[in-house]
């Protein structure tokens, strides 16, 4: 009996610390970060269409007008490590899109005056006022959530990262600013805002894929870098003209760790 009871209490001591290892294990893998972000980007837009030609020839008349422009996104993002090296991301945040359309009064004759994209006269009366620029930037303004696996690799405190994902995208609002430049160095600024959205889907879909490092500055605080491209998967617009944005960013985040591993 008594060899009986020895025996038991050595084989519950090694159970109890197979599980304390087990359980140890469990929390070290277990790791939730929250962070912020932000990410200025460098914007514009796909243009397709596949009917007539007239619509062919509004397509390459904004292809040689239309630039890129400059946006950002911001948010709250966290995420969750499924084990040593695999990420789940999610979060919430905000995003600037589109493109701009240039007008350059320095080198623009007047020899046809209807625009042909457009179809509205150019007022003559600018050269006299001085005008030396106008630029129309349209602007696509989402509130999105992001949905991102991940990869997470490195030694000690640098780390290397790589994730993809989709952020399902809701736009609140759509405008066209407005930005009149003058010789002696004035500068105008409008806003047109399209409150009801006529065409223009409001949900969109964009795929999301970047690659970086990241730098641990203490146990549970680091930052990260990480290049980053979006492109939109639904069209802008109910047309005969798809258009999809796509952007090119670098995005800054820093995170912190709410569930420590134990040592």
């Amino acid at each position: 009996m008594r060899n009986s009871l020895i025996v038991l209490f050595v084989v519950f001591c090694n159970f109890c610390n197979a599980q304390s290892t087990v359980d140890s294990l469990k929390v070290k893998s277990k790791k939730f970060f929250v962070g912020v972000n932000f990410s200025p980007s460098y914007c514009y837009r796909t243009l397709e269409t596949n009917t007539s030609d007239s619509y062919k020839i509004i397509v390459k008349f904004r292809n040689e007008d239309e630039k890129p422009r400059f946006g950002y996104s911001f948010g709250v993002n966290s995420f969750i490590k499924i084990n040593r090296y695999l990420e789940f991301g999610y979060g919430i945040q905000n995003s600037v899109e589109g493109y701009q359309y240039k007008i350059d009064y320095k080198s623009l004759t007047f020899g046809e005056m209807i625009d042909p994209r457009y179809g509205f006269v150019y007022n003559t009366d600018s050269m006299a006022l001085g005008i030396n620029e106008i630029i129309y930037r349209y602007t696509y303004k989402y509130l999105e959530i992001p949905l991102k696996i991940g990869v997470r690799f490195g030694y000690k405190k640098l780390k290397y990262f790589a994730d993809a994902g989709l952020a399902f995208s809701y736009l609140y609002k759509y405008s066209n600013n407005v930005v009149t430049k003058y010789k002696n160095g004035d500068i105008d600024r409008n806003s047109v805002d399209y409150r009801y959205f006529e065409n223009v889907n409001k949900f969109g879909v964009f795929g999301i894929a970047s690659v970086g490092v990241s730098f641990d500055l203490t146990k549970r605080l680091f930052i990260q870098g990480t290049p980053t491209f979006r492109y939109g998967f639904i069209e802008t617009h109910d047309s005969q003209i798809n258009e999809h944005l796509w952007s090119a960013g670098f995005n800054c985040s820093l995170y912190y760790n709410l569930i420590s591993s134990k040592k």
